[in-house]
């Protein structure tokens, strides 16, 4: 995408997160703690003018590891969080320990300039997480297992995984929003997807998919 056509996606966005807003507050207009494994909780916050209630702001963690994340929430919310020095990353990067097994979980904090900063954020927005409030919107940014797939599909919140890969639909069904690529390439999610100002994940509706999601949150509980 050229240099123009992304000025004038960032400007038409404008207008996308205006409409968004206002359908969010006829909707609910409340909080919500969005857990994602990539930009994708970020971006639904400004696009909807919410504060940032969810420590996954501004990373991404591979999926395999972002769903053993979630499995032991309430650890991973009070674990430590050591540095760790990876060859080639021009950013910081983290790493917990959880679970059983003792499972390392690599925090890619690809927006921050320190390591300081992205941990000081991390915990001051894990204490703002609501599990009454709380979904999930992750995306395939790794291949998954079928055995991994499932575990998404047992997570005990609400959930959504955009997938470009069919596979993934085919084995979890309806929590799967399934994007084909016009390409054949896998396509980043948070990227625009043309000359409108949308992005790949807006084909989801997200106010809509938002409401439903904590809909079923409270039918549930």
């Amino acid at each position: 995408m050229s240099l123009l056509s992304n000025q004038i996606n960032v400007f038409l966005n404008r207008f996308i997160r205006l409409r968004m807003r206002r359908r969010w507050r006829m909707l609910d207009g409340g909080p919500v703690s969005i857990l994602s494994n990539n930009c994708l909780a970020g971006l639904i916050y400004h696009d909807l003018g919410l504060r940032f209630d969810s420590p996954t702001i501004n990373l991404w963690i591979p999926l395999p590891s972002f769903i053993t994340f979630v499995e032991n929430l309430d650890e991973a919310l009070q674990a430590d969080i050591a540095e760790v020095h990876a060859a080639g990353r021009p950013y910081p990067v983290g790493q917990m320990v959880v679970g059983q097994d003792q499972e390392e979980i690599p925090l890619h904090f690809m927006h921050y300039h320190t390591f300081r900063e992205a941990l000081e954020k991390w915990h001051s927005r894990s204490t703002r997480v609501d599990r009454s409030r709380l979904i999930i919107v992750a995306a395939d940014n790794a291949p998954c297992t079928d055995d991994q797939l499932r575990r998404f599909q047992s997570l005990p919140f609400p959930k959504l995984l955009l997938s470009h890969c069919r596979h993934s639909a085919e084995v979890i069904g309806h929590e799967v929003f399934y994007f084909k690529s016009m390409s054949g390439k896998p396509m980043n999610m948070t990227d625009f997807s043309g000359h409108f100002g949308r992005r790949f994940y807006h084909r989801i509706n997200v106010p809509e998919t938002l409401f439903q999601l904590l809909s079923y949150h409270q039918t549930t509980m």
